[in-house]
């Protein structure tokens, strides 16, 4: 009966000596419930700030004839190639916007993340490596995601 005599009854477990002991060594917090990954402003702003740069480089995919290029062809009135080549040129014009913008905000970032993402940005301006590019990326936006989780508290 040694193995029953080290333990308490079922029931009859106190954890007050183990809160006096952390208490004591000033680990009470250890004990405390933790707050849950999805509540944590901090993982939340950066999971919120990378789905934004996902998206703004995920237009650099958009395929230039066809799908959502030739929908908006569609809704300004035209049809058929003349409907590609407008919704394209709609899809380039944002595409392009939002990629000068996201450049510009990253542009005083000499780390080599930064320094990454400005030279992809500029890279997809290029007509032939910008597919390249948006991949390459959205590739380094959820790296930069993933670093910015591991530093919140």
């Amino acid at each position: 009966m040694w193995i029953q005599s080290q333990y308490p009854p079922l029931g009859q477990w106190n954890p007050l000596p183990a809160v006096i002991a952390a208490t004591a060594a000033g680990q009470l917090g250890a004990l405390a419930p933790q707050t849950p990954w999805y509540r944590n402003p901090c993982v939340r702003g950066a999971l919120g700030k990378g789905a934004l740069e996902v998206g703004v480089d995920s237009i650099g995919l958009i395929p230039e004839a066809g799908g959502v290029a030739r929908i908006l062809g569609h809704q300004a009135g035209y049809v058929g190639v003349v409907a590609d080549q407008f919704g394209h040129r709609i899809i380039e014009s944002v595409g392009h916007t939002a990629e000068a913008e996201q450049g510009m905000l990253n542009v005083g970032d000499t780390s080599q993340t930064g320094l990454a993402s400005t030279g992809l940005t500029i890279a997809g301006f290029i007509p032939p490596v910008s597919d390249i590019a948006a991949i390459t990326s959205i590739g380094l936006d959820l790296f930069k995601t993933v670093e910015e989780i591991r530093q919140c508290p």
